[in-house]
């Protein structure tokens, strides 16, 4: 093993080193090459763990990958790193691929954990991405099994920054145990790629100065929040997203707002989504906000703003407001007012079941509902679907029912428009349309 500061190659051998402060260059304990950087085959990677017991761990990029096979396709080593606080740069543990004409799985990505134990400010500094996707498989063989990624303490993002736990029949989670906060406010990137992998963010991400630029998870099973969200723009696609706090994409000063995207397969709950434009500070203008697109199974979501930001100087447009599109298969809570003004709300609600009594429900738990588009479409069903609407802050005595096929307004109680028998709910694309005003 070479001094403290270069590069450590090990040849596919494992890799420990304990000390109180501890600073490495590089790590490269992946399967493939000998101490002498000769190829070799069917070489697991070596397990890497570094623990700085007093002090500060800092180390540059680690490989773990699985070697070349000759069959089945090798496994990653893991990633384990401990200090007072932990600085890494890029981790590549990526299972290796089955050999050609093998009909063989590939290896297992290596795990990585990752544990900050200073009592004030626990940090882990990622300098790079992460990958324990597992090896691709070979003709009738599968991709192998992706690593989980565990962050112990809070995050800081030195840029833009990748995690990938891609595999086969089982993906890799991805775990966020504190807070995840930018180094360039509103510029530094997070994306995630779990498949069907969970992810977690157990503490806030992004704070007042300190916004993640565009979090994009590309794909996840369940995503859960324990906190507030603060980013330039959020796209998620997942199985399910649970959350009863607040995502917030307003724009920085000068700045348009960022767009919220969540789609799921499954169940979605979000606290307030906020995508204001920006204070017009410096260039006399107003900014746009983004627009909110939710789409799941059932939705329940708490307020929504979406406000362009006024111009300071009044021959200037101001921005203009974001849209609101929200898409259920079941049904929808709206906990909160609705702030768009100028914006398009849609909400659609599929009450598309097998039984004759389908119902779908619309709660909207506010005072007032201005120009709402609701749509409900009964897709293939022939049955004669209902929607119930519930206005909890409102009167339907007020309410004015227009557009085609809306069928009859029966208003049993003072806070409930039954909407029935709508027309042309047995053809996969007719839709019937609302308009609700209070």
């Amino acid at each position: 093993m070479q001094g403290a500061n270069d590069t450590i190659v090990t040849g596919g051998g494992n890799l420990t080193i304990t000390g109180d402060v501890v600073t490495v260059a590089n790590v490269d304990s992946s399967g493939g090459l000998d101490e002498t950087g000769a190829a070799v085959t069917d070489e697991v990677g070596g397990n890497v763990t570094i623990t700085a017991n007093s002090g500060a761990l800092i180390v540059g990029d680690i490989t773990t990958s699985g070697g070349v096979a000759t069959a089945a396709g090798q496994a990653a080593g893991t990633v384990t790193l401990e200090g007072d606080t932990v600085a890494v740069g890029a981790i590549t543990a990526i299972g290796g691929a089955a050999a050609a004409a093998s009909d063989a799985d590939g290896g297992v990505g290596g795990a990585v954990t990752m544990t900050a134990n200073n009592g004030t400010t626990p940090t882990i500094t990622l300098n790079g991405g992460i990958d324990t996707s597992g090896g691709a498989g070979d003709g009738a063989g599968a991709q192998g099994a992706g690593g989980n990624v565990a962050f112990n303490g809070d995050v800081i993002l030195a840029g833009a920054t990748a995690v990938t736990t891609t595999g086969g029949a089982v993906d890799g989670n991805i775990t966020f145990g504190g807070t995840v906060d930018a180094t360039n406010a509103f510029a530094d990137t997070l994306t995630l790629t779990a498949d069907t992998g969970d992810i977690a963010f157990n503490g806030q991400v992004g704070d007042t100065g300190t916004e993640l630029g565009d979090v994009n998870i590309v794909s996840a099973g369940a995503v859960t929040a324990a906190a507030d969200i603060r980013a330039a723009s959020l796209a998620v696609n997942a199985g399910s997203f649970n959350s009863g706090f607040g995502v917030d994409t307003s724009g920085d000063d000068d700045a348009a707002g960022g767009a919220v995207n969540i789609a799921t397969t499954g169940d979605l709950a979000v606290g307030a989504i906020a995508t204001s434009g920006g204070a017009d500070v410096a260039d006399a203008q107003g900014h746009d906000a983004g627009n909110v697109t939710l789409s799941g199974q059932n939705i329940n979501l708490g307020a929504i703003s979406a406000l362009g930001s006024a111009a300071t100087t009044g021959t200037n447009p101001d921005g203009a407001d974001g849209d609101l599109l929200v898409t259920a298969n079941g049904s929808v809570i709206v906990g909160g007012d609705i702030n768009v003004n100028a914006g398009q709300i849609d909400i659609f609600v599929d009450a598309d079941e097998a039984s004759a009594d389908d119902e779908a429900s619309l709660t909207i738990n506010q005072a007032t509902l201005t120009a709402a588009t609701i749509n409900l479409d009964g897709g293939l069903d022939t049955q004669n679907d209902s929607l119930v609407v519930l206005l909890t802050g409102g009167d339907t005595a007020d309410w004015i029912v227009d557009g085609s096929n809306s069928g009859s307004l029966n208003a049993g109680t003072s806070d409930e428009a039954l909407f029935t028998n709508f027309s042309g709910l047995d053809g996969g694309d007719q839709t019937d349309t609302c308009l609700l005003y209070t």
